[in-house]
């Protein structure tokens, strides 16, 4: 196997020699880049289909969700991409939770270093809305260097009800599937129904599952979003889905 795979390695070389040499054959000195210096580097060919992930999925799915609350919505995040949290900050005040700085100096983000096994540092009925991205399953499991325990998930969704205000959502995914399952460092995979009762004083307002969570563009599940909960029902007992929930604080 390394033989051939050492042969096949050579032959892309070559071939991707004699389209390098090909290429720079065709500029002349009336092309603007022909005092350019020109190396061939390597093959650096690309699958040119990027697969539109859970995370970007998400994060449209939170912009609508904000569209419709309106501007200038004190958001609190949890484990949110980078960009979206950026975007995001443009007309809210986004306020980020992070185990380690991570050198944004150019969004209105403001971030948090802190590790939220232990009580969140916000006065009681701060937030409008909470927004996390496949985070809270993972938190107080050490993955990321946070702190091993094991109330950790328990305890802040107790803090999230302190630090948002009467009128407040929730609009964040996790890892769902047929039977609460753990698997310890990578995360929890928690059935629907569990997801209610851990926010038992939050009314469900909407929610989607995402059937190619992790999928490919050439493992693809049809319809890729959907309301259907036996596709949830009939995964294996460890498989899971990325879901999408919204709730709103019960009255």
């Amino acid at each position: 196997m390394r033989i051939l795979n050492k042969f096949s390695a050579t032959l892309k070389k070559y071939k991707q020699k004699k389209i390098f040499n090909k290429y720079i054959s065709n500029i002349d000195e009336s092309h603007p880049f022909f005092d350019f210096k020109k190396i061939n580097h390597s093959d650096c060919s690309a699958d040119p289909k990027e697969f539109f992930s859970h995370y970007d999925s998400f994060s449209f799915w939170l912009f609508s969700k904000l569209d419709i609350l309106g501007h200038n919505q004190k958001v609190l995040d949890l484990g949110g991409l980078k960009n979206t949290n950026g975007i995001l900050s443009i007309y809210n005040d986004v306020n980020s939770i992070v185990l380690i700085d991570c050198e944004d100096e150019i969004t209105k983000v403001k971030y948090f270093k802190h590790d939220v096994s232990d009580p969140l540092p916000f006065k009681s009925n701060s937030f409008d809305v909470f927004s996390s991205v496949v985070s809270l399953n993972l938190i107080g499991l050490g993955r990321y260097g946070d702190k091993i325990n094991h109330n950790a998930i328990i305890d802040f969704v107790q803090e999230i009800e302190r630090v948002m205000k009467k009128k407040s959502h929730l609009i964040f995914s996790i890892s769902c599937g047929s039977k609460n399952y753990l698997k310890f460092n990578e995360g929890y995979k928690f059935e629907f129904e569990t997801i209610k009762k851990i926010f038992i004083n939050w009314d469900m307002k909407d929610y989607l599952i995402d059937n190619n969570s992790y999928g490919t563009t050439t493992n693809f599940i049809f319809p890729r979003f959907t309301k259907d909960l036996s596709y949830l029902s009939s995964l294996e007992e460890g498989e899971h889905k990325v879901v999408f929930f919204h709730f709103s604080r019960k009255n």
